[in-house]
């Protein structure tokens, strides 16, 4: 992971612009982000997160940690949040797609704050499911 940190009176697409597209380019240090999760923006307010190939467009805020929560886009919500050891490491084994299926190169897609939850709530549920069929492998023992 890379953070692109700016002083807390800048716009966090500053990071992005005069930064992030600079260490990217072939005569600087590209190589440096061939094995880079993903990037972070942020000014210590507002902090946004993409991968090594996504545009500006592209760079999201991490709103909350569970579906039930009430959004936020500080920057507190995603080093909280998206940056807790457990999450972390479930975005990086899960949730990082490498898509060549355009012209120009592979791509390298993170997924979003929204995905990520939905996802792992499904796998949830399925895992639920399981081990109800394990504690009632009868359905008729099931009665309400």
């Amino acid at each position: 992971m890379f953070i692109e940190l700016k002083a807390v009176y800048k716009n966090i697409r500053a990071g992005f612009d005069n930064n992030l597209t600079w260490y990217l380019d072939p005569n600087v240090v590209p190589h440096a982000f061939h094995h880079n999760a993903f990037l972070v923006v942020s000014n210590g307010d507002k902090a946004c997160y993409g991968s090594i190939t996504s545009k500006w467009d592209h760079f999201v805020e991490w709103k909350r940690n569970a579906e039930k929560e009430k959004g936020c886009v500080d920057a507190e919500a995603l080093l909280d949040g998206m940056l807790n050891r457990e999450r972390l490491l479930d975005l990086v084994e899960n949730f990082i797609l490498f898509d060549d299926s355009r012209a120009g190169g592979t791509r390298k897609i993170v997924a979003r704050n929204h995905q990520v939850l939905g996802v792992n709530n499904a796998v949830a549920s399925v895992w639920r499911q399981e081990e109800l069929k394990k504690l009632y492998p009868d359905p008729l023992m099931i009665r309400c």
